[in-house]
């Protein structure tokens, strides 16, 4: 799995890391000095996995302060990029894995699981964002969440003055199941 996390956010001096201040060279990568060296300009189709909710859906980021609407969708501060195919990437909180979990969520092809809400977007020939380019299905199949499912064991109580049960203790059964698409 090949896992990068980029830094979003804004350098020392406070500049807004989605634009390029006038003294920055401009030959800087993305990922130098904590600068964003381009604007992503156009709308671009993503679909959204709500774990808890187990839904997958489209979503259109806006073409506007795009990091902050996918930071919304996802419901995290911070994030990290996983490249999942070369021409699809996945964003996820970065701390998620830390923050508790109630459930996570594996893909087929890679061997950690992630945890959270997920945010598929396309990638062009040169890694920048774009639209996702194959169907919601192909995704759909591609994911399975994996949570705890608490099962009680009761005991009867019997007695002169009581009759009844009461929970001894909890077993744990795993349950996976697969997003519903909703359109």
């Amino acid at each position: 799995m090949s896992m990068e996390a980029v830094f979003f956010g804004s350098n020392a001096r406070g500049d807004k890391a989605t634009s390029t201040p006038p003294e920055a060279p401009t030959n800087l990568s993305d990922r130098d000095h904590g600068w964003r060296t381009k604007i992503i300009m156009s709308e671009v189709k993503a679909y959204l996995l709500n774990a808890a909710a187990e839904t997958i859906r489209a979503v259109m980021i806006p073409a506007g302060d795009q990091l902050t609407h996918i930071c919304k969708l996802i419901g995290c501060r911070e994030v990290e990029i996983v490249r999942i195919e070369r021409s699809h990437r996945l964003y996820v909180g970065a701390n998620s894995m830390t923050d508790g979990v109630h459930s996570v969520t594996d893909l087929k092809g890679h061997g950690s699981p992630f945890a959270g809400n997920l945010l598929i977007v396309g990638a062009d020939e040169r890694g920048e964002m774009a639209s996702v380019s194959d169907g919601i299905e192909a995704f759909a199949t591609k994911l399975t969440i994996v949570r705890p499912v608490f099962v009680p064991v009761f005991e009867t109580l019997t007695g002169p003055d009581i009759f009844g049960t009461r929970v001894i203790r909890l077993d744990v059964r795993i349950e996976r199941t697969s997003p519903k698409i909703i359109d």
